[in-house]
């Protein structure tokens, strides 16, 4: 990406000073001839020495105020691409000091260097797709696999600082500047209640993963692949499944769907599927906060 970036600003200060260059040329020839060529029947020697020589005059300094304009064009897109270069070096500057950061054995430096990347992503395009292939790859290195033995210990719930990778990786926003969606890889993972709240997981591979007990509300499952994927007790209020790749009914029935729920049209008709969501919806509608006042 750097060399990229030095051949452009090659490639600009080239053009540059050939452009200048012709500019200069053109310039002298015009004010040189210019007269004569534009407006040589109304000139002659003669007159020249009389009135006529303010109509040189005139065309000359028009030249001259052209030739200004432009070189001034000149200079402000020569500033406004070394503003960008400029831009681009402070990008990636905060770029690898991100990287250094995941390393770090502090867990609040290592957050620190996830939501830098995650500003990253949403402040420049290019390198969004950068910055979630390397938050994908954080959250692979320190996650656990779904598929353990029963006495592997595995965490209850995601470290926070894999828990911001994975609000980072499927934040509206920074996945607006992806162009392919499909670099996020969360497959055969342990994320056993992860949160995942408004989440877009557009695409995003969640093949085999365990995320019983997630937090799923309001989520974008479009094309996301949930082959073989646990849902046990993952809520599912408000989240749009009706795209969501290899959903089956097994899936659903062990979730908490609700009624605002959506699901695939042939899932959603189903009596199993049916009987769950009003299973959901009876407990939530009867179930209330146990009381603080003290007992009698």
């Amino acid at each position: 990406m750097r060399k990229k970036t030095r051949w452009l600003a090659r490639e600009l200060i080239a053009v540059s000073v050939l452009g200048v260059a012709i500019v200069i040329a053109v310039a002298a020839l015009l004010i040189w001839r210019g007269p004569w060529w534009f407006d040589g029947k109304y000139l002659s020697d003669h007159e020249l020495r009389s009135g006529s020589a303010s109509l040189v005059s005139g065309l000359r300094a028009a030249v001259a105020q052209l030739v200004t304009a432009v070189g001034v064009s000149i200079a402000l897109i020569y500033t406004g691409f070394n503003y960008r270069l400029t831009r681009r070096g402070q990008i990636t500057d905060r770029f690898a000091k991100a990287l250094e950061r995941l390393d770090s054995e502090q867990l609040h430096t290592r957050i620190g260097g996830v939501l830098a990347l995650k500003q990253i992503g949403q402040d420049a395009a290019d390198y969004a797709a950068d910055a979630a292939v390397i938050l994908t790859e954080f959250v692979r290195r320190y996650t656990s696999l779904a598929e353990q033995p029963p006495n592997a210990g595995l965490p209850d719930k995601p470290s926070t600082d894999i828990q911001h990778a994975l609000t980072a990786l499927t934040n509206r926003d920074f996945r607006r500047h992806l162009s392919d969606p499909g670099v996020i890889d969360l497959s055969r993972l342990h994320l056993v209640r992860a949160r995942f709240d408004d989440g877009d997981l557009t695409r995003v591979n969640l093949a085999g993963s365990d995320l019983s007990h997630a937090s799923l509300r309001r989520a974008r499952f479009d094309y996301t692949d949930l082959a073989r994927t646990c849902l046990h007790e993952a809520r599912l209020a408000a989240a749009d499944l009706r795209k969501a790749r290899s959903l089956q009914v097994g899936q659903i029935v062990s979730a908490r769907p609700t009624a605002k729920t959506r699901l695939p049209a042939d899932l959603a008709t189903t009596r199993a599927v049916e009987a769950r969501v009003r299973a959901v919806e009876t407990a939530v509608t009867t179930w209330s906060p146990p009381s603080t006042s003290p007992e009698p």
